[in-house]
């Protein structure tokens, strides 16, 4: 239930590989590879899949596919958001 719950209106890739423990904390996210729960929300649960994040033990059963689609992601998303900053201080110069 909590799976189907957490899936909801979300975009990030990272909810395909986690769930909600409890509906009312979206805090607290666990893994659907080795059942760890994580607090910190989404981006915690995504660098306990991905790994090599000190603030976050790496999924020993996450497949390495799903490593390189939330890497990729999170590197994209990194990326726009330096662009919209950047043109936020453009606009905001004037």
């Amino acid at each position: 239930m909590a799976e189907d719950l957490s899936k909801g209106n979300r975009r990030d890739p990272g909810w395909k590989y986690n769930y909600l423990k409890d509906p009312d904390d979206t805090t607290r996210v666990t893994c659907n590879f080795c059942g760890k729960t994580t607090t910190g929300g989404i981006n915690r649960a995504k660098q306990h899949l991905i790994g090599n994040f000190r603030n976050a033990a790496k999924c020993k059963k996450c497949p390495e596919k799903v490593r390189e689609e939330l890497k990729n992601y999170m590197e994209e998303k990194k990326i726009r958001k330096e662009v919209y900053n950047n043109m936020e201080e453009y606009y905001s110069s004037d």
